[in-house]
């Protein structure tokens, strides 16, 4: 089995800190955890860049771009304040962005997928669809699709509420995938459970918060659990 790496998602700045510490490869920078995560803003970002520069460490970042909780279908006012975030996050030099819109069939909305990739790829970015794949009507169907605009990656738990339980799903979506694009579980993924969600996805990019509750009683970014799942994907 190949090397397999982690994305911590990060709501803040002292997230970031332990994603970078604990040894995570990328982070998904939002803000709101608690509403599934929404676009950071650009202070955040510049200052996100900034502290994985100073740690010397080759972290990449990106940026979640999703402008209220909810569904994913938008307006078109939500398109372009999405696609404004898009230019800032180019503009500053992050490493991709992620993004998710769908149509009110549930398929992807993919003539606003296909210019918002184009443009993030025109910059160098990589490109995330995040979970609002897991919405979708057709999983094959928008698969091919995010393959023929040109997707980077696809962030989903297989349709259920956590990688474990969409384990089965998400199998079948790499097998789909192939070289084309990568899948990567995401969602209540632990040091617990990581090595068996890797060996029933054969997936090699995974996604988690690698939270725990802190002496406030609140849940936060903790790199001790960022390194544990990170030992155990270092793991052939």
């Amino acid at each position: 089995m190949k090397h397999s790496i982690l994305e911590v998602c990060a709501d803040s700045l002292n997230a970031v800190s332990e994603a970078v510490a604990g040894g995570a490869a990328r982070v998904e920078l939002c803000r709101n955890l608690d509403v599934d995560g929404l676009t950071p803003d650009e202070n955040t970002i510049k200052k996100a860049m900034f502290l994985v520069q100073q740690a010397g460490k080759p972290l990449k970042i990106m940026v979640l771009i999703r402008p209220r909780p909810g569904n994913f279908v938008y307006s078109d006012a939500e398109k372009q304040i999405m696609a404004h975030s898009i230019e800032k996050a180019c503009s500053i030099g992050v490493h991709g962005v992620v993004i998710g819109s769908l149509n009110t069939d549930g398929t992807i909305d993919a003539e606003w997928i296909k210019a918002m990739s184009s443009m993030a790829h025109s910059h160098g970015l990589q490109v995330t669809f995040h979970r609002a794949f897991d919405h979708v009507t057709n999983f094959a169907q928008a698969l091919e699709t995010l393959i023929s605009i040109g997707v980077d990656r696809v962030l989903t738990s297989g349709g259920l509420p956590s990688a474990m339980e969409g384990a089965g799903t998400l199998s079948k979506l790499v097998s789909l995938a192939g070289n084309r694009i990568i899948i990567m579980p995401g969602a209540g993924i632990t040091s617990a459970n990581i090595a068996s969600i890797r060996q029933k996805t054969a997936a090699n990019e995974f996604h988690g918060s690698c939270r725990i509750k802190a002496h406030d009683g609140l849940p936060h970014t903790n790199r001790a659990e960022v390194s544990a799942i990170v030992k155990i994907l270092s793991k052939s």
